[in-house]
């Protein structure tokens, strides 16, 4: 009897680590979720380190990809500036409520360099579509041995009252190296070339001055990759990132955090206007 027993919890076992979900799967299940998805609402917190400081800020955000539309209120830290983008509209520029001086509402680039002061990305890049595209071009890129670059650190985690997989992927391969720009490249020409951060590159060659500067003919340092290390918390029912903490030869890069998503939110349809009830435009 007791053998039988002991046959039958092995078989069980057995069973239910068959059936576990490996690491790569669960990010994989995570990018085709995340893709799959048009429309978020979110709040979005963010610390980025710059010039050896990290920034912190948080937003509350609407987001839809097609059309890509954002609406952004800052809410820390003060004064809580407004920002509505929509592709296709405002001469390319977004709309900026500084709520602050010179209290009037702004036309900005949304890659110029007063909405880039102090930023790893541009408004262009917000949401978890450009997280989900960063993690899928890693495991692409090192698809024979991306089995051994990552693993489930804790399956049991918890995040904004979600239970999450925590996932650990870690990079033999990053360091910087030459590159040789060729005509009519920048900074962030390069970097989306690369699958890289643009800020990373102008950190790293200080005597470039801009994200847009032609600089052909040079040798620049840039990374091999995004990161030397991905923490990863996904959302076990939904399977999105919620939290991600990205780190690179000196340490922590940059870290952020989704609460109270809302996946496939619905929104009215002059709710990507800047007369639409409650915004300050």
């Amino acid at each position: 009897m007791k053998k039988i027993i002991f046959i039958f919890l092995i078989s069980f076992f057995a069973a239910n680590i068959s059936f576990g979900q490996t690491a790569v799967e669960i990010l994989t299940k995570m990018v085709e979720n995340t893709k799959k998805v048009n429309a978020w609402k979110f709040h979005f917190s963010m610390s980025e380190r710059v010039k050896g400081e990290y920034i912190k800020t948080k937003y509350e955000i609407k987001q839809t990809y097609k059309p890509f539309q954002v609406y952004m209120k800052k809410i820390l830290p003060e004064p809580a500036a407004e920002v509505l983008y929509v592709a296709g509209t405002n001469d390319g520029n977004a709309l900026v409520n500084p709520n602050s001086f010179p209290y009037v509402n702004l036309n900005l680039d949304p890659k110029g360099a007063i909405m880039r002061d102090k930023a790893h990305h541009t408004l262009l890049e917000t949401g978890f579509l450009n997280t989900a595209i960063l993690i899928e071009s890693t495991m692409k890129k090192y698809a024979t041995n991306i089995e051994k670059m990552v693993k489930i650190e804790n399956s049991n985690a918890t995040f904004d009252g979600k239970s999450c997989y925590k996932i650990v992927l870690e990079n033999p391969n990053f360091r910087y190296i030459e590159y040789s720009v060729k005509s009519d490249e920048t900074v962030s020409s390069i970097a989306a070339k690369l699958k890289v951060n643009d800020y990373m590159i102008l950190e790293k060659n200080p005597s470039i001055s801009g994200f847009d500067d032609f600089i052909a003919g040079n040798s620049i340092l840039v990374p091999s990759d995004y990161a030397k290390k991905m923490v990863i918390l996904v959302d076990k029912e939904r399977f999105i990132p919620l939290q991600m903490f990205i780190y690179d030869d000196i340490g922590l890069y940059e870290q952020y955090e989704f609460t109270q998503v809302v996946v496939n939110a619905i929104f009215k349809s002059n709710e990507f206007t800047k007369d639409f009830e409650g915004y300050g435009f």
